[in-house]
């Protein structure tokens, strides 16, 4: 007579699946040590080149202290004032290495400004710097300088503090230049992008470990895509692309790029108040902003602005048309001063 199996021991099968249970557990912990570990290697690495860039690119100018914000500029030349404000992701060196500092210099009292959370102007947390906030920012800024009026110059998302100090503070603005400018709200892709690196807490992560190391990667695919259809000017070479890879910049850029449907429909509402000359300049075939929609409209909505449409010439029209737009600028310098001497005549 054969003997039955023995039965199973009472709980061995609890007892088996607790086992797995915890096992499993045990590699999820593995796998969370070893990404907790990675993005605090990538957060040392990404510290240590920040560092590394502010050593090798040392503040080329001055401090304000305004409303508690440490603010970065630089001043060069006399004569009538002229404003430089940049675009995202940028800084005053921008100004510096396309050669539009020096060429306005000459003739010129040129100050250029590094915006909240660019170059050497530190992004308060506690504060939206949307445009008009630091057109505020800037006015004040001015004053501190002796700047009662001057004209404006912005580039890209630089053009929105430019119109905000020309709608808030209209005594500070003698004339307006909005360069390869995004005006209106605009579907675009880098918006839906850099949406999770713009989340409070995770975002911040973000920013000081993934968001860096892909942008650096992705840094020479970028550069070609804001020149083109123009080849990268060799000028390019001298903009210090390394501080733009800063966790703190990165985020600020993020900021700034998921904001741009809510401050451009805001602003867009007022832009029929604007009454100073304008000039308005876009390469003709811009591939980050659509001149069409953009430019052309903003012309259409503004009495007596001009447009100026380069053709071959793409987002960095400061770099790859560096004549047309000082020549533009001093124009527009020229208008301004001619009609302030009519309005003292009035």
């Amino acid at each position: 007579m054969n003997n039955p199996a023995p039965l199973p021991a009472i709980g061995a099968t609890d007892g088996k699946k607790r086992e797995d249970k915890f096992r499993g557990f045990g590699g999820w912990r593995s796998a969370a040590a070893m990404a907790g570990a990675t993005l605090a290697a990538a957060a040392i690495l990404n510290n240590w080149r920040a560092k590394r860039a502010e050593q090798r690119n040392p503040p080329m100018g001055r401090f304000l202290t305004v409303d508690g914000t440490h603010l970065h500029y630089i001043e060069r030349g006399t004569g009538s004032p002229i404003v430089l404000i940049h675009g995202n992701g940028a800084m005053v060196g921008d100004w510096v290495a396309s050669g539009v500092v020096d060429s306005l210099a000459a003739h010129h009292r040129v100050i250029a400004f590094d915006r909240p959370g660019f170059g050497y102007t530190l992004r308060s947390r506690t504060r939206l710097w949307t445009p008009r906030a630091q057109a505020a920012l800037f006015a004040q800024a001015m004053r501190q300088l002796g700047v009662e009026s001057a004209v404006i110059v912005g580039h890209s998302w630089g053009v929105l503090p430019a119109l905000a100090l020309a709608l808030d503070f209209p005594a500070t603005a003698s004339g307006l230049v909005l360069m390869s400018g995004v005006f209106y709200p605009q579907m675009r892709s880098d918006i839906v992008t850099s949406l999770p690196s713009s989340v409070p807490g995770i975002g911040d992560v973000m920013c000081h470990t993934i968001t860096p190391l892909l942008a650096s990667v992705t840094s020479p695919m970028q550069t070609k895509a804001i020149f083109k259809p123009a080849p990268v000017h060799e000028r390019f070479a001298d903009f210090p692309m390394s501080m733009s890879l800063r966790p703190g910049q990165m985020r600020a850029q993020v900021k700034e790029t998921t904001m741009l449907p809510v401050v451009t429909g805001s602003l867009a509402r007022r832009y029929g108040e604007l009454s100073l000359p304008i000039t308005i300049l876009t390469g003709a075939d811009d591939a980050i902003v659509s001149p069409d929609s953009q430019s052309e409209r903003l012309h259409k909505e503004t009495d007596g602005s001009r447009l100026i449409k380069l053709a071959g010439i793409g987002h960095m029209a400061n770099y790859s048309a560096l004549s047309d737009v000082v020549a533009a600028i001093r124009e527009t310098a020229a208008s301004s001063q001619r009609v302030a001497r009519i309005g003292e005549m009035a």
